[in-house]
């Protein structure tokens, strides 16, 4: 049986500190119009070590250890949106979605402009009401067609609507921009297998592995992963 997607993808980019999410190499006017909408290129944004180390409890799994570090970066920086987004992040993730969006919305009184909290808020009304939710995400894609987690946030609303095609299109422009995370990888196998592109989706499982022995993943069952690839790759197979 095909595994089900990874729903936490927008968790885990919400909780990235903005000086860890990965930026992708662009010609000089492309990265020009990312500037636009994220940071100077020219000076890195310095990082609350306890938001770090937030963020490294969150990418193991620890969601206890992630809020602590969170709330005390936040005695210290009280509108700090990068610990905001983190404990955001541990909510969803611990399917506390009202406290998840009180999170979001203190993000958004302290920047308005905020994609990831827009997008998290999106999420979380995907719920009660998917089509508004496709829209807003296909406007902001608009806006930022680089950013990643809007494309698997879309990819999120279509598995569960289970449209499959349209899931995996997204999933792949997801993983495209970020090559390197597992949840995309494992994201993007998913739709392929529910496609029945049994090769591909093992190719991709495949990668999973490779991304989490690199970089971990949490929420993902290595054990899982490896059974499905056999399923879908019997010994004798090519």
């Amino acid at each position: 049986m095909a595994q089900a997607p990874a729903q936490p993808a927008l968790a885990e980019a919400a909780a990235a500190p903005a000086a860890a999410q990965p930026r992708k190499t662009a010609a000089p006017a492309e990265e020009e119009g990312a500037v636009k909408v994220t940071r100077s290129r020219n000076a890195a944004p310095s990082v609350n070590s306890h938001v770090l180390a937030g963020y490294q409890a969150f990418s193991a799994g620890n969601d206890t250890a992630a809020a602590q570090a969170y709330r005390k970066a936040l005695q210290s920086e009280p509108r700090n949106t990068d610990a905001l987004l983190g404990l955001a992040a541990v909510s969803a993730r611990q399917g506390e979605n009202e406290q998840a969006a009180a999170y979001f919305m203190q993000v958004l009184e302290a920047d308005p402009r905020n994609a990831s909290a827009q997008a998290g808020l999106i999420a979380l009304s995907a719920q009660t009401d998917a089509q508004a939710a496709e829209s807003r995400l296909k406007q902001m894609l608009v806006q930022q067609p680089e950013a990643a987690f809007l494309h698997a946030s879309l990819g999120n609303l279509y598995a569960d609507q289970e449209r499959w095609p349209a899931a995996q299109q997204a999933y792949f422009e997801a993983y495209r921009l970020e090559s390197e995370n597992p949840e995309y990888a494992f994201n993007l196998a998913v739709s392929l297998d529910h496609m029945g592109k049994a090769n591909l989706a093992a190719q991709h499982y495949e990668r999973t592995l490779q991304l989490m022995q690199q970089r971990g993943g949490a929420g993902l069952d290595r054990a899982q992963i490896e059974s499905r690839i056999a399923q879908l790759r019997p010994t004798g197979a090519e």
